[in-house]
Order: C-alpha cells, then sequence, then structure tokens
C-alpha cells in the first residue's frame, strides 16, 4: 500500500499543539484521522516534512558526463575504433558502455569510408618517378589556373 496524503498545514499545527499537551500518537491519529506513521514521519522532522529528498533510482552510471565528454570529444572528427579510445583514456568499462554513450550523445554518427581503388605497383613507381622528376620545381612560382574549363 502507498503512503497516504501529506498532513495539511492545519492538521499540522493540530499535531504540534497536542504534542505539547503531550498526546499519544494514537490519540492524535485518532483526533486528525490520519495515520499513525503519517503523524510520527511530521513528529520526526517537522522542517523537512513534505519536501521531496532526491532518492537515487537504478544502476549508478559507471562514468560521470566528464568522462563521456572526453569520450566524444577524442571521438569526433576521427577514424579512431573504440577500443583505441578506451586505452588511450584508460578507461575500465566495457566497449558496449562506450557504443551507449555515442549513442545517447546522438553527436557521433557511424558512416562507411568512402572506398578508393588500391595502389598497385605501377601507381606507386610513377608516383615516385612524378616526386623525382619535379622534386627541383619551385611550385611557389607556378601559377596554377583554378578556373574549370567546360
Amino acid at each position: 500500500m502507498g503512503r497516504a496524503a501529506l498532513l495539511s498545514h492545519a492538521e499540522q499545527a493540530k499535531v504540534d499543539v497536542m504534542r505539547q499537551m503531550g498526546t499519544s500518537l494514537h490519540e492524535m491519529a485518532r483526533l486528525i484521522q490520519k495515520s499513525r506513521s503519517a503523524i510520527r514521519r511530521y513528529m520526526n522532522d517537522p522542517l523537512n516534512y513534505g519536501k521531496k529528498v532526491k532518492e537515487s533510482k537504478g544502476r549508478p552510471r559507471k562514468m560521470d558526463s566528464r568522462t563521456e565528454r572526453n569520450i566524444i570529444r577524442t571521438i569526433s572528427n576521427s577514424p579512431k575504433s573504440i577500443n583505441d579510445v578506451r586505452g588511450e583514456l584508460n578507461l575500465q568499462v566495457s566497449k558496449n558502455t562506450v557504443r551507449n554513450v555515442l549513442q545517447r550523445s546522438g553527436v557521433i554518427v557511424q558512416q562507411k569510408m568512402t572506398k578508393v581503388p588500391r595502389m598497385i605497383g605501377h601507381h606507386k613507381t610513377a608516383r615516385l618517378d612524378f616526386v623525382k622528376k619535379n622534386l627541383t620545381t619551385k611550385w611557389d612560382l607556378v601559377s596554377v589556373n583554378r578556373e574549370l574549363i567546360f
């Protein structure tokens, strides 16, 4: 069974007067028509009666908000894996916990990397030849036409 309604200010005043007169808890409950436990809760701490105390519910978080921000900052705009981030930040949590942090943030969206052709042997030699041929070229003196001609 749940808790009964809180005592009103008038009922609280009546309890205070009856307490000063030395009335028993059972008699107070009968006269005010409230439960003994409701009156006892008020009498135990009249100043804080009815004020909600924040109760932590559920399992406590493994990481605080600062650590979560560090994870997001580290992963954003980098191709690092979740295990790389765990190692870099020295986190003692599972990779699923880190993944959940990223999903909750909504900032990081997983994308496939764009595919590029493989560099075959003759591509590598062509690049090396280009570098060797143009090693002495002064590129700051070369004018490049940046307009596209169709």
